[in-house]
């Protein structure tokens, strides 16, 4: 049975679709949210928070595109629920995800349930690399060769979604 469910999105200041690798654990409950690419190997990050509330909250902006999986996991003391979702379309400014039987890497799903159990979270499991390590043209390349064209809206066309 396949179960479908929209995600808001967020934009970069470029217009990219991103998501946000978010989560953490507390005493005896947590739950993770991780972005992978359609096999499972982790995506790079354009931004990382580094100040304010980040305690289970959100750690680094990564652009998607469609096919790529998200990762979630909710855990109740020792009893761990995964679920892996395939973005099948992005619509302005909504994913939609179905969830996938689909084997992806291990070690997604391992830094998701590790993520889960970080007490208190404050930063990124499952993520390639920064965007500040590179050259920033060379990783605005990198970037854009990994999305689709990015969309930019007028000021007028926010109304209207």
């Amino acid at each position: 049975m396949d179960i479908i469910r929209t995600m808001p999105l967020h934009r970069s200041r470029s217009g990219l679709a991103c998501l946000y690798e978010c989560g953490g654990g507390l005493t005896n409950t947590g739950g993770a949210q991780l972005v992978t690419s359609p096999t499972g190997k982790p995506k790079r990050a354009i931004h990382i928070r580094t100040h304010g509330n980040l305690c289970n909250d959100d750690h680094a902006l990564i652009p998607v595109k469609v096919g790529d999986c998200v990762v979630s996991v909710d855990r109740h003391w020792d009893r761990v629920s995964i679920q892996v979702e395939r973005i099948t379309a992005i619509d302005g400014d909504t994913a939609t995800l179905e969830r996938t039987d689909d084997l992806i890497s291990y070690d997604a799903i391992q830094a998701a349930v590790e993520k889960s159990r970080d007490y208190h979270c404050r930063q990124p499991y499952y993520i390639q690399q920064l965007f500040e390590e590179q050259p920033t043209a060379q990783a605005e390349n990198d970037i854009m060769e990994d999305i689709e064209e990015p969309v930019f809206f007028e000021e007028d066309e926010f109304d209207e979604i």
